[in-house]
């Protein structure tokens, strides 16, 4: 498969060709816009912002979509300027994480200027946290101890969790790092969590290591214990 970039820009130009003046925007976003993009593994994400008028004419798009799919791309989020705006209180988290990794590829840089309030920023991270968290322990119960299924619990919520990370750091006003494993690392240091435990995870996700049944069981018990500690100091955060 070829540069996400290029892909990406392939598609924002039939976006651009669609809507022409009532496009404002189209970004590429996530692990495409990084260094940790894994061709044939990672989704390639585009933000696209439309005039009012253009979200009449979405059905616009409905040719293009199993070339989206063929190509790893997902079906673009499709926002305008106003949702933004009225968002950011809402969505803090989501918006931090394009903010943090984009690449402007048509039109007007939407997310440079962001201002994201950290008060609604620690809130979410909290809610976002405890939901995460009642997931991961009925999600284990779920897979019977079954090492398979515990594999996948690891590889779901992680993804899931390291999306908050970036907020949790910034909270901290820790400067983001770009791979997964120093993000890890400079949250388990700042929130007193065990960073052993993180990197264990993240060693399952990469697949790197395939440990047996009796140790995945008790590393995702682990990692409970680790995320009922994060999520217990994210409630008590002042910012």
């Amino acid at each position: 498969m070829g540069d996400p970039i290029d892909t990406a820009q392939e598609f924002a130009g039939k976006i651009k060709e669609i809507y022409k003046n009532e496009l404002v925007s189209v970004n590429l976003y996530g692990s495409a816009a990084g260094k940790e993009y894994v061709p044939g593994k990672s989704d390639i994400n585009l933000l696209v912002v439309l005039t009012d008028e253009a979200m009449s004419n979405l059905t616009a798009l409905f040719p293009h979509v199993r070339s989206f799919r063929k190509k790893r791309v997902s079906i673009p989020l499709i926002i305008t300027e106003q949702f933004i705006t009225t968002s950011l209180d809402t969505f803090p988290v989501e918006f931090l994480n394009m903010k943090l990794q984009y690449n402007l590829l048509e039109g007007k840089d939407v997310l440079a200027d962001l201002a994201i309030d950290r008060a609604c920023l620690r809130t979410q991270c909290e809610r976002e946290l405890k939901g995460k968290l009642l997931y991961l322990r009925h999600g284990f119960i779920e897979t019977e101890g079954r090492a398979k299924a515990l594999v996948l619990l690891i590889t779901r919520s992680l993804k899931s969790f390291i999306f908050l990370f970036n907020a949790l750091l910034y909270l901290k006003d820790v400067p983001i790092p770009e791979t997964r494993r120093e993000k890890l690392s400079l949250v388990s240091s700042n929130y007193g969590v065990d960073k052993r435990v993180f990197h264990n995870l993240l060693d399952v996700y990469e697949e790197k290591t395939r440990p047996g049944q009796v140790v995945l069981q008790q590393l995702v018990l682990t990692y409970i214990k680790e995320m009922m500690e994060l999520s217990r100091k994210v409630d008590s955060l002042r910012v």
